[in-house]
């Protein structure tokens, strides 16, 4: 599983916008939370249902205390 981060919102406020090739390749976009529900980061990955959906959590929002990952579904952002 891969992922990508476009927008650090504790580090900075300026989004990152993706390529058209990064479009293709990683289309589904989460976001981390912490357990306050502050969100601290918005990006895109090339999985969203299976254990390996879980990496950006278990990597760079473990660096940053996030304990929740929410991907986008056709009704909204759900909770993996």
């Amino acid at each position: 599983m891969a992922y990508i981060i476009t927008h650090n919102i504790i580090d900075e406020e300026e989004k990152r916008e993706r390529t058209a090739e990064e479009k293709k390749k990683y289309p589904h976009e989460f976001k981390l939370y912490d357990d306050d529900e502050e969100l601290y980061f918005i990006g895109y990955s090339n999985d969203n249902s299976s254990e390996r959906a879980f990496r950006p959590l278990d990597t760079i929002g473990a660096s940053y205390g996030c304990t929740e990952i929410k991907y986008r579904r056709e009704n909204g952002f759900e909770t993996l």
